[in-house]
């Protein structure tokens, strides 16, 4: 099934990350797609509060870390830095796949390890305020 959201805000993306985060189970990776200031990082912070169910939570990007990991089993993966598929083994992205719930933006690099559910979300500036965003949930 492939949703698709037009002249999106940064501040509607609410909506979109909690109808996301009702669909994801353990072994789902969601991968974001779109260039850099899209809004990635800002709907994966989204979709982590509300699987976690604390709207609260501070989540960072985890551009310099590579990773980060939330109540022990929602990785959120950045690999715009990663330029070896060796590397993915070193940053634990298999035991994540096995399980946890992997959000993964910059996820290029990784696509032939994504074998479960996957939900793909691309995002596109339309301009400093909007949006278009297509969610494709895969099965």
């Amino acid at each position: 099934m492939i949703k698709t959201y037009n002249n999106v805000t940064l501040q509607e993306l609410n909506v979109i990350a909690k109808e996301v985060a009702c669909k994801i189970k353990k072994q789902d990776v969601i991968a974001l797609y779109g260039d850099l200031g899209s809004g990635k990082t800002t709907l994966s912070r989204l979709i982590i509060q509300e699987l976690t169910k604390n709207h609260n939570l501070d989540v960072l990007s985890p551009t310099y870390n590579i990773v980060s990991i939330y109540n022990d089993y929602i990785y959120h993966f950045d690999l715009y830095r990663i330029e070896d598929k060796e590397e993915l083994e070193h940053i634990g992205i298999n035991e994540a796949l096995l399980y946890g719930i992997s959000l993964i933006e910059w996820p290029q690099i990784a696509e032939d390890l994504f074998t479960k559910y996957s939900i793909d979300i691309k995002i596109t500036i339309n301009n400093k305020e909007n949006r278009n965003i297509i969610v494709n949930y895969k099965s």
